[in-house]
């Protein structure tokens, strides 16, 4: 606190996270002639910050250095940038101090080491999504919090790949640590239910395996329980997901598991629908986030993402001849489809683009295993002959 304040004075709570934020403004009810300082909430916590190199870009001018007392002046036009940020926070990209923003497009010579494979290495989405999605792979710099929290003590100049969205989770002022985001993805342990869930791998990988995962080696399982998948980083407990044939593991890559064998060696028409597992027709408002995957002739996948029920398509036939393959399509032509389509022979890339499509819109309070499907075959015309008769 400053040396001296007054009751009815303004308050403004900095916390120093990720990058210097507001957490909160208070009105004093005491002063510092009592010997403490008691407050009002005037404003309500903002749990998310409100960045405070936002507002000095908004502004201007820098911040005085806490504690301080903000000259009058100063201060009206401090609060006025401070009301814009907090209604219309400014994008992370354009107030990056990082270097991230640079580093994503060339990666910066001073960075000693790129850790993780082609993929996000906080939720495992692969490039192909990115790209689908005019996105790309990232490049993420990580500051002293992210890399003693992977055990890279000796790398302070560490960068590692992320997707877009888990890149805006990081940068936020009061965002997770790599290794928080990363952990936030995967399940909790089901002895401790702490989020620090270390991904086993069998066999010996060519390179030592990225933050977050253990080479688990070759050893055998011979009592017939299933090899385990996770660690505890907390408790140690180990612990297998659940087999194949029961369901995939409740994340985006097992939900990107889950997608690819339901679409392998699908016939000709055959319709793969994703949605809220509990949704009703008629029976919910405001947006249903589906999508749907449609196999079409020589090979040729149709993908249509919406935030409204998809329909069934009446196709005069299932050619895609004239169709402009791994391109999105943002016309009217289907009226249901609210967000695009895409038609490619590619299976991975329809996945993934179905799975980043659900990831980037399905809400951080939502279950991975809230998402249901339906499957529906074509009809044939006349029953098989009997060869017998």
């Amino acid at each position: 606190m400053p040396e001296h304040y007054e009751v009815g004075d303004t308050l403004i709570v900095v916390v120093a996270a990720r990058e210097p934020a507001v957490l909160n403004i208070e009105t004093l009810t005491s002063s510092s002639a009592d010997g403490g300082y008691n407050t009002e909430d005037s404003a309500g916590a903002d749990l998310g910050g409100v960045s405070i190199p936002a507002i000095e870009k908004r502004m201007g001018e820098p911040t005085p250095t806490a504690p301080s007392t903000l000259e009058p002046e100063f201060a009206q036009r401090w609060m006025a940038a401070y009301d814009a940020e907090r209604s219309d926070p400014t994008p992370w990209r354009r107030r990056d101090t990082t270097g991230c923003v640079a580093a994503s497009s060339k990666l910066d010579a001073r960075r000693t080491e790129i850790v993780g494979d082609h993929v996000c290495l906080c939720c495992g989405i692969g490039p192909a999504a990115a790209s689908a999605l005019q996105g790309a792979l990232e490049v993420h710099l990580c500051n002293e919090e992210d890399a003693s929290g992977m055990g890279m003590f000796l790398h302070p100049d560490l960068a590692v790949r992320v997707c877009m969205q888990c890149h805006e989770h990081l940068h936020a002022p009061y965002g997770p640590s790599v290794m928080e985001e990363m952990f936030s993805q995967r399940p909790q342990c089901p002895e401790c239910e702490r989020p620090q869930a270390i991904r086993l791998v069998g066999g010996m990988p060519p390179g030592p395996p990225p933050p977050g995962t253990i080479a688990a080696g070759c050893d055998l399982v011979d009592d017939g329980s299933e090899a385990p998948d996770y660690r505890c980083g907390n408790c140690g407990h180990e612990w297998a997901l659940a087999p194949a044939e029961e369901g995939y593991e409740p994340s985006w890559p097992g939900m990107l598991e889950w997608v690819l064998d339901s679409l392998t060696g699908k016939p000709l028409g055959f319709l793969f629908e994703l949605g809220p597992f509990d949704h009703v027709d008629d029976e919910q408002d405001g947006e249903i986030i589906c999508a749907q995957i449609q196999v079409l002739d020589d090979d040729v996948l149709l993908l249509r993402r919406s935030k409204d029920v998809l329909g069934h398509l009446m196709l005069a036939d299932y050619s895609a001849a004239g169709a402009v393959l791994d391109q999105w399509y943002f016309d009217t032509h289907f009226d249901d489809c609210t967000d695009g389509y895409l038609f490619s022979r590619d299976l991975d890339l329809i996945a993934e683009a179905c799975v980043a499509w659900f990831r980037d819109n399905w809400g951080e309070t939502r279950s991975v295993d809230e998402i249901g499907c339906s499957c529906r075959f074509p009809d044939t015309l006349l029953p098989t002959p009997d060869p017998t008769d």
